[in-house]
């Protein structure tokens, strides 16, 4: 078992997470590296299946900046997309998608809920300090990503605490009153 995937582990007993539900785990042609594009037919086909056995009428995915740039980020954007696009979602099933800031956005914590409340968005997300305490504890099981900007996220990242999420069909546009830059 490689160290990424012994942390998988670990987390998944913190979080209530498992491979059952996300079809996207353990697989050896979805290395967990952010900088290895995954092949978005491969995802595509993948998370269609899953939506379609678990009836599943909300799907959450990354916009097309991937949150950091990940490239496996990236491509599940494009899975959702073209499952959007081709109309391949069951009848009543949502899609959203995670709306990526810019970095001194990315970094301002709690400070950036006020900015996430008054902007446009489908969904926001806020983590209760158990929220927090719990997602801290499966990071940390992570022990060989646990890098020291990784300790700079889990501390100061707004997506510890703040998520939006935009409807799918609006992810291409630019929000109201935002520029290029604040994407």
């Amino acid at each position: 078992m490689r160290p990424s995937n012994r942390g998988v582990l670990f987390a998944e007993r913190t979080l209530p997470c498992s491979t059952r539900a996300s079809p996207l785990c353990w697989r050896g042609d979805l290395p967990d590296d952010p900088s290895v594009s995954w092949k978005v037919q491969l995802v595509t086909d993948l998370i269609l299946s899953h939506v379609k056995e678990h009836r599943i009428d909300l799907m959450l995915s990354f916009d097309q900046r991937g949150v950091s740039g990940h490239a496996n980020h990236v491509a599940i954007y494009q899975a959702f997309r073209y499952i959007y696009t081709h109309k391949l979602t069951p009848t009543g099933c949502r899609m959203l998608c995670l709306h990526s800031v810019t970095l001194l956005r990315k970094y301002s914590s709690l400070l950036e809920l006020p900015l996430a409340l008054f902007q446009p968005h489908v969904l926001l997300c806020l983590a209760r300090c158990s929220q927090y305490r719990r997602a801290l504890r499966a990071m940390v099981c992570h022990r060989s990503q646990m890098l020291w900007f990784r300790w700079l996220y889990l501390l100061f990242s707004r997506y510890m605490f703040v998520n939006t999420f935009w409807d799918i069909s609006k992810t291409e546009l630019e929000p109201a009153g935002a520029t290029l830059h604040s994407r």
